[in-house]
């Protein structure tokens, strides 16, 4: 376990001073990323300390210049802000752990760009500010906003251990890419559309998943079925156990199908149930899957009762007692396949061969020694075998993605001895993103207009996301569907466009045993009184803070500067977690206003009476919501909205001014 040592900066020294004892102290006396860390290096290999899921990529930290950052041949920082790069990114680490450095790596080499090699000491907002404009002409809008709040996060850092010679308070002036409060125009569109898979690629998978029947083809189009049928993360799929289908009974009795799931980022091990529709497609896939993987299971289970002894077919057991083998022995050994060129594998791997005599020739031939076979070959087991994912306790043998090395390379030999599991970039890359190999390409399909179908597997889970909320399910249920742990992070995943929230408006409107007050009296007809439709409101819709609110700007702007609950044109949804907690601390914040202005009321303070009528208006108000959305009694989704709420209007309010001035103003002699 990594030690974590606090950097205590000393009192009366310089920040130069206080810098070198940093550098010193994180290069000494932490063990993030192993006690044998290089730190000299300028290249960090760290692949050992963090275990990434479903990826053999290595974790490589390089501290290379912002312009050399992308060549083979490339810069490392200048000193001395090298060294307080590898200190800060060490020390960054033990406490606040990451599996990706891309944004803190991204932050170090802008600000190295724009101090020209001055110390780190010297930092100061003018450095800042030209690394807010390099982020906006060299990154993406989304990019240059985390980059720059790790910029913040790197100053904050810098001026509480007094590492800097004037220390000072930054703020980036960027902002994130969309405001995800806004929900019309071409930029949410656009962000929108990129996010979710197009109507063509659903068409496309579909047709895929029936038609497919070689090997890489079934496994691609086996993984999407799994990403449509709920919100799943891929290295989620990927560490699917082969034993991980659930039957059982719903209340009604009804039978229902499931899968054991192991959510990524620290939710509680659930089960999955599948809907009824997807139900039949999940059976296949898991089946397809399973048939797919048998061989590499065999083989895992072979090697996990033999350590240390190479797997070989039944045909090919009495080689094992050879001291040496031909190399069409050879061949026979590595692979069924006749293209197989045993010549090179001994030299791609420096295998040493030996001209001998065969048993039943007098020629000379290339010969290799079955326990050099032997060696190499247990030598490109998978890293960390038996344990596909050791936290998850997931043996090779008991995993629905092991295949045989090679098995979806079709230009490559496959191995019959050597196993290999299923990673993100076998799947990804068939999505369309490298195009030679897209599964798309493949068979033919594309995009409306022409262009390559391209797919990200991410991009079913906001589109699974998105369905959920178009459908009025709860907050708390769309979180745990997806395998989170926090509500709040279901925002990110919420594409609903301005047009989705009218019609859910309209659809609950229509509904009645949705909705209360005037939402939940209208009937479904097809034709309405012209009373009943001015009741109705609906014309248009967005978001607020705890709900959804239906006044139509294009008719007037709003009189209540957003007093929502005060308006009869504000709509709530049982259900909404995130929500339902605004509403909470609203309430807190009123009874502590409510509180000071009967104190002001007590002093005798000029309208304070009014404060007063009015906290206590809201706070009833509020009392009443919170008892209806806390009732067990309502159903989740239902919709609330304030009735015999009658705000004052412009006039009303110009009227009570006047009057007020008229009472105030002094009597003429």
């Amino acid at each position: 376990m990594s030690n974590i040592v606090h950097f205590v900066p000393k009192v009366g020294v310089s920040a130069k001073d206080n810098l070198a004892e940093f550098i010193e102290c994180c290069r000494s006396q932490l063990t993030v990323f192993g006690d044998t860390l290089p730190f000299d290096s300028n290249v960090w290999d760290v692949s050992s300390t963090i275990e990434l899921k479903a990826t053999t990529h290595r974790t490589r930290l390089k501290f290379s210049t912002m312009d050399s950052s992308s060549r083979s041949e490339w810069v490392p920082m200048a000193s001395p802000f090298l060294s307080f790069a590898k200190a800060y990114l060490r020390y960054r680490q033990a406490l606040s752990p990451v599996k990706g450095f891309g944004e803190r790596l991204g932050a170090l080499r802008v600000l190295d760009y724009v101090l020209q090699g001055l110390h780190p000491s010297e930092l100061n907002g003018e450095h800042l500010n030209r690394a807010v404009n390099v982020l906006r002409e060299r990154y993406s809008p989304a990019m240059a906003y985390n980059t720059s709040r790790q910029l913040e996060t790197i100053v904050g850092f810098m001026a509480d251990h007094q590492l800097l010679h004037h220390a000072f308070i930054w703020r980036t002036p960027l902002v994130s890419r969309l405001d995800k409060r806004v929900r019309v125009g071409a930029e949410f569109d656009r962000h929108r559309i990129e996010k979710m898979p197009s109507p063509a690629a659903f068409n496309a998978l579909g047709t895929i998943f029936s038609m497919a029947s070689e090997p890489v083809d079934v496994l691609v189009s086996s993984v999407a079925a799994l990403l449509c049928a709920a919100p799943n993360r891929i290295n989620e799929i990927l560490l699917l156990p082969e034993q991980c289908e659930v039957t059982g009974s719903d209340t009604s009795g009804q039978s229902i199908y499931g899968l054991r799931w192991w959510p990524a980022k620290g939710s509680e091990p659930m089960i999955k149930w599948v809907l009824p529709s997807m139900t039949d497609v999940v059976k296949d896939a898991i089946a397809k899957l399973r048939a797919l993987s048998a061989p590499g299971r065999k083989i895992a289970a072979w090697y996990e009762a033999h350590p240390g002894q190479l797997y070989l077919p039944e045909s090919l057991e009495h080689l094992r007692h050879r001291e040496w083998l031909t190399l069409a022995e050879l061949a026979e050994v590595l692979s069924e396949e006749s293209a197989f060129k045993p010549h090179q594998f001994c030299t791609s791997y420096k295998v040493p061969t030996e001209l001998r005599k065969s048993s039943d020739q007098n020629n000379l031939t290339s010969h290799v020694q079955f326990k050099d076979i032997e060696q190499t070959l247990l030598s490109l087991l998978p890293t960390g075998f038996p344990w596909v994912n050791k936290e998850l306790r997931l043996r090779f043998s008991q995993a629905l993605f092991v295949l045989n090395r090679n098995q979806l390379t079709p230009h490559k030999s496959t191995y019959r001895s050597i196993i290999h599991p299923v990673m993100h970039g076998d799947i990804g890359s068939r999505f369309g993103r490298i195009l030679n190999r897209s599964i798309f390409e493949k068979f033919g399909f594309r995009e409306d207009d022409g262009s390559p179908i391209q797919l990200h597997t991410h991009q079913f889970r906001h589109y699974l996301n998105t369905l959920a909320q178009m459908s009025g399910l709860s907050q708390m249920d769309i979180a745990k569907w997806s395998g989170r742990k926090d509500v709040r992070q279901n925002s990110a995943y919420d594409h609903l466009s301005d047009r989705d929230v009218m019609a859910l408006a309209r659809e609950t409107a229509r509904t009645s045993q949705k909705g209360f007050s005037v939402l939940g009296r209208i009937r479904p007809d097809t034709l309405i009184r012209r009373d009943e439709f001015a009741r109705l409101k609906v014309p248009t819709a967005h978001t607020t803070e705890y709900g959804y609110c239906i006044h139509d700007f294009a008719m007037l702007p709003c009189h209540l500067h957003q007093d929502c609950l005060n308006c009869d044109e504000q709509i709530c949804v049982k259900g909404d977690e995130a929500e339902t907690q605004a509403l909470r601390r609203f309430r807190d914040e009123t009874r502590r206003l409510l509180a000071e202005a009967t104190l002001a009321e007590a002093d005798c303070e000029y309208g304070a009476n009014k404060w007063v009528a009015y906290q206590r208006r809201t706070l009833a108000r509020i009392d009443q919501l919170c008892a209806i959305l806390e009732d067990p009694n309502v159903p989740v989704g239902a919709v609330i909205m304030s009735a015999a709420v009658a705000p004052a209007s412009r006039l009303e309010q110009a009227l009570e001014q006047r009057k007020n001035l008229s009472e105030t103003k002094p009597e003429r002699d």
